[in-house]
């Protein structure tokens, strides 16, 4: 999962955003199985690269349904370390452009 998860990331920095799509979805997928879907940090921060990535790909109402995702796993984590919270950040600043 993790590896899935860097390489999508290191990936769409590259600028290789259709190669990226599958990498980041696995991802997700992988979380999703290993942690509590519910309560996992790892999965919110699996989710926020994959809605970065359909953003890039114009797929904004996936990637808004992901964001949601990941914000209600955020809300139940107030302990969370700032290279956690700053991709949240990061994407809710992009929606906010959008609108």
């Amino acid at each position: 999962m993790r590896a899935s998860l860097l390489e999508g990331k290191a990936k769409r920095l590259g600028g290789r955003t259709g190669d990226v799509l599958p990498l980041l979805a696995r991802a997700v997928e992988l979380s999703a199985e290993l942690f509590d879907h519910e309560q996992s940090p790892k999965l919110a921060d699996a989710q926020i690269a994959l809605a970065e990535c359909l953003l890039d790909l114009g797929q904004r109402d996936q990637a808004k349904a992901l964001l949601a995702q990941a914000n209600a796993i955020h809300a139940s984590h107030k302990e969370l370390g700032e290279h956690y919270r700053k991709p949240m950040r990061d994407l809710q600043a992009r929606f906010a452009l959008l609108h």
